[in-house]
C-alpha cells in the first residue's frame, strides 16, 4: 500500500444537475443525501462515485454508481484514469472514500457557516492506494464493517426519529391543556385566561393612549372556523398579537462597526432554544441612546426572521444573560410582550409543531424565506391562566431534560459505533 494525491489517480469532474430543476424520470440522480433521486435524462453511462462536495449535512458522503445517472451540482463525479482503470475497483474505493469521510472534510473544506470541499484540496488529498489483490483481500472485511455500521446507524436513526416525535407530542399535549389536567383538578380556582387577556388589552390601550405605543389596525376577530383544536374551559383563544408586538432591528453598515461598545445581535446570534454570542460584532455605545428601543434584555423573546427555520424547527429562543449591552440587528425579532410573565409560555408555543408547520407553509418555496411580522401577530394562539402556564412550562421543561438525556445516550451511541469503524478501517489500512 501507497499514499497517492486523488487527481494521479482518478479524473474528476462537477455535477450539473441542481435539485430544484430535477424531473422524475427513469435515470438515477445521485445527490448528496443518502437516497437517490430521479430524473428524465442522463449525462453519464459509467461506473463512477459520486462525492458530496458541498452539502452541510451530508459533506465527504461518497456513492457507487454503474449506470446510466445524472449527478447533483453539489457533488464530483471520479473515474479511474486510463492507467488506472484495470487496477482501480470502484466497488472497493467506494469504502475507501467513506472510511476517509472525516478526515477529508477536515483537511479539504473550506468556510465557516456553510463549508464546501475545496477541489484544490480535494485533488492533493493523499489515499491509500491498494494493488488488486490488496483490494480483494479487503473488500469483503470493509463490506462487512460498513454493513454493520450502516445497520447501527439506521436503529440509532430510528431511536432519533422517535425521540423527535416524543418531544413534538409533549409540546402538543401542553398546548392542549392535556400535560396539566390533573393540575386543574387540584387547583379548581385560578383566574381564568379571559381576565388576563382583558387586563392585557386594558394595558395595550393605556400604552396607546400615552403614546408609548403607536396605533395598529385591529386584529381581526376570531371564528369558530380558525379553532384548530379544543381547550380547557378557563383557557382563551386569542392572537398573538393580543399579547405582543413583533420588533425587529435596525441595518448598520460594516464601517460603523467597532472593536468595543454594545453587541449586535445577529441571525447567527440565535438558534434553535438558544442563543450563542460565539459571532460577535460590536457598534459604539453611542447607539444605545439613539436607538433605547433596540436595546436587549435578559429573559427577552428572540427569533429569525430571514430562513427562520432549520429542517422545520424555528429559530426562537429565550435570550440567555447578557454580561454587557446588546442591540437588535435587522433580520432578527423580539417578541415585546404586553405581559413579560407570558415569554416562557409563548416560546413553548412557538417551538411546538402547531406553530412552526404554519410557518413552515407560509415561506416553503421562497428563495429567502422571511417571516412575515403580520401574519404572525394574527396567528391563533391558545392562552392559559398564568398560574397553569407556569405549571405547563415547568412539566415541559422537567420532560426535555429526561429527553436531552436520552439525546446524549444516542449520540453516545453513534459515537461508539463511527470508532468502532474508524477502529477496523485503521487495521485494515495498516495491514
Amino acid at each position: 500500500m501507497r499514499l497517492e494525491r486523488i487527481d494521479a489517480i482518478f479524473n474528476f469532474e462537477k455535477g450539473t444537475l441542481q435539485s430544484t430543476k430535477c424531473e422524475a424520470g427513469q435515470f438515477d440522480f445521485i445527490t448528496a443525501s443518502k437516497e437517490w433521486k430521479s430524473h428524465s435524462t442522463f449525462t453519464h453511462e459509467k461506473e463512477a462515485l459520486v462525492i458530496a462536495v458541498a452539502a452541510s449535512g451530508s459533506l465527504g458522503r461518497t456513492h457507487y454508481v454503474n449506470g446510466k445517472f445524472i449527478a447533483s451540482d453539489l457533488c464530483f463525479i471520479l473515474t479511474p484514469k486510463s492507467e488506472y482503470e484495470k487496477t482501480i475497483s470502484l466497488a472497493f474505493y467506494h469504502f475507501v472514500f467513506n472510511g476517509l469521510k472525516e478526515d477529508i472534510v477536515k483537511r479539504c473544506a473550506t468556510g465557516t457557516a456553510k463549508q464546501a470541499i475545496n477541489q484544490q484540496n480535494f485533488a492533493s488529498y493523499r489515499i491509500p492506494y491498494f494493488e488488486p489483490v490488496e483490494q480483494d483481500r479487503m473488500a469483503l472485511r470493509l463490506k462487512a464493517a460498513f454493513e454493520s455500521q450502516e445497520s447501527l446507524d439506521t436503529e440509532i436513526d430510528h431511536q432519533q426519529a422517535l425521540l423527535t416525535k416524543l418531544k413534538q407530542a409533549i409540546l402538543q399535549e401542553a398546548i392542549q391543556g392535556k400535560l396539566t389536567a390533573d393540575w386543574r383538578a387540584t387547583h379548581p380556582k385560578v383566574e381564568p385566561a379571559d381576565h388576563l387577556l382583558r387586563r392585557i388589552k386594558a394595558g395595550k390601550a393605556r400604552l396607546i393612549a400615552t403614546k408609548k405605543l403607536r396605533p395598529e389596525k385591529p386584529l381581526p376577530e376570531i371564528t369558530q372556523a380558525e379553532i384548530p383544536f379544543e381547550i380547557p374551559k378557563d383557557w382563551a383563544w386569542c392572537r398573538i398579537g393580543d399579547v405582543c408586538k413583533i420588533s425587529s432591528g435596525k441595518g448598520f453598515e460594516k464601517n460603523e462597526y467597532s472593536e468595543s461598545g454594545v453587541r449586535l445581535f445577529q441571525i447567527a446570534n440565535v438558534s434553535i432554544g438558544e442563543t450563542s454570542w460565539d459571532t460577535t460584532v460590536r457598534v459604539p455605545s453611542s447607539y444605545l441612546a439613539a436607538h433605547p428601543d433596540l436595546q436587549l434584555q435578559s429573559g427577552d423573546l428572540v427569533m429569525a426572521l430571514n430562513r427562520p427555520l432549520l429542517g422545520r424547527k424555528l429559530k426562537v429562543a429565550i435570550l440567555s444573560e447578557l454580561d454587557v449591552p446588546a442591540v437588535l440587528y435587522q433580520r432578527v425579532g423580539r417578541f415585546d410582550m404586553f405581559e413579560r410573565s407570558l415569554i416562557p409560555w409563548l416560546f413553548a408555543y412557538l417551538t411546538s409543531d402547531c406553530f412552526s408547520g404554519w410557518l413552515y407553509d407560509q415561506i416553503k418555496g421562497v428563495n429567502i424565506p422571511f417571516v412575515n411580522q403580520s401574519k404572525v401577530h394574527t396567528h391563533l394562539f391558545p392562552l392559559p391562566p398564568l398560574a397553569e402556564q407556569a405549571a405547563i412550562v415547568e412539566r415541559v421543561e422537567a420532560l426535555m431534560t429526561t429527553c436531552r438525556a436520552l439525546e446524549a445516550e444516542i449520540e453516545h451511541a453513534r459515537t461508539h459505533a463511527t470508532q468502532l469503524l474508524q477502529t477496523v478501517l485503521k487495521e485494515a489500512f495498516a495491514s
